[in-house]
């Protein structure tokens, strides 16, 4: 008897950046580490001063929005320079990452959703 050939990984899964997936999987404590104590005692501060926290909040927000739209670019960037007809093959690889992927992995569940132009 052969041995069982296994399949090979899809390459979507180390695709994306490890520096984006702790955007999207990352705890309180990491995103403080990341941001710095000094800007959540800043927005802390304003707050107690009456400021709206929204207003504190909202640069925080559009920061690690634009830090996860650079990790998606270079999920791109990378697939294409290194998968083999990586256009036409990215549907059916984010397809079956998605179909693949523990639900609560959302570090592969969630770059899937997005290439198929799917949300949660």
């Amino acid at each position: 008897m052969g041995k069982r050939k296994q399949p090979e990984p899809n390459p979507l899964s180390t695709l994306f950046p490890e520096n984006g997936r702790v955007l999207l999987t990352g705890t309180g404590k990491q995103f403080v580490e990341r941001i710095g104590v000094t800007a959540i005692r800043e927005a802390v501060y304003r707050v107690m001063l009456g400021e709206n926290l929204r207003t504190q909040t909202e640069p925080l927000s559009r920061r690690r929005i634009a830090q996860v739209s650079g990790a998606l670019i270079a999920l791109f960037t990378q697939g294409h320079l290194t998968v083999k007809d990586f256009e036409k093959r990215l549907n059916g690889l984010a397809a079956d990452l998605f179909r693949s992927a523990r639900k609560n992995d959302n570090a592969a569940v969630w770059p899937a959703q997005w290439i198929l132009g799917l949300t949660g």
